[in-house]
């Protein structure tokens, strides 16, 4: 049984957004004070985490600015733009993982030319932290910098990941609705056969 979970584990996280991703944050520099949370500095990022108001629940994560800055950065600009809000938790392994932020599974569907202009690639932020239960961490396909806008959360420890897959927050509130995402029944490619929605990803100011 290990060893299926495994392997399903290896086909979904090889899953990464399909769409056009572009190089940078525009076409020109002058754009880019225009871009949420460019400018944020690593402590003030601490201030915030984000809520995930789902079908089946709410998941709260805290983010890890000092372990993965650029990936903190694009979390909070993807939920602050509303890029993930009415997309679906594309993708679960039963009592293993969940995976979201597709964006493609957004309904309606994206403004392409938004999506160009601010999903981009980053480069790994591989740290010590490991993979635990409630682990927030990026999706990629097999180039260590195809990362762009899917992330998973882990429902159980997958100590094969760690410093492969940068890790980037962890769940705070709401481990039972994971859990609860990760009990649904699958179709093949693990895909939910009913879909299970991601709402609204809110960015949450916590004052110092």
């Amino acid at each position: 049984m290990k060893a299926r979970s495994f392997s399903w584990l290896l086909v979904v996280l090889c899953w990464i957004c399909s769409g056009t991703a572009s190089t940078g944050f525009g076409q020109s520099q002058s754009s880019e004070p225009e871009i949420p949370f460019a400018h944020t500095s690593k402590s003030d990022l601490n201030n915030y985490h984000v809520r995930l108001e789902t079908s089946m629940g709410t998941i709260e994560v805290d983010l890890f600015p000092h372990f993965a800055l650029e990936h903190v950065r694009n979390f909070l600009r993807l939920s602050k733009l509303g890029f993930y809000d009415h997309t679906s938790w594309h993708r679960v392994l039963p009592g293993v993982l969940i995976q979201g932020g597709e964006l493609n599974t957004c309904q309606p569907a994206l403004d392409p030319q938004e999506k160009n202009r601010y999903v981009r690639r980053l480069q790994p932020e591989f740290s010590s932290l490991r993979h635990e239960a409630g682990t927030l961490s990026m999706a990629r396909a097999q180039a260590l910098d195809s990362a762009e806008t899917s992330f998973f959360i882990c429902v159980i420890p997958q100590p094969s990941l760690d410093g492969k897959y940068s890790i980037f927050g962890k769940v705070v509130s709401g481990m039972d609705v994971v859990r609860k995402i990760a009990a649904v029944p699958i179709e093949k490619g693990s895909v939910p056969k009913k879909r299970v929605e991601l709402v609204k990803a809110a960015v949450v100011e916590m004052k110092p």
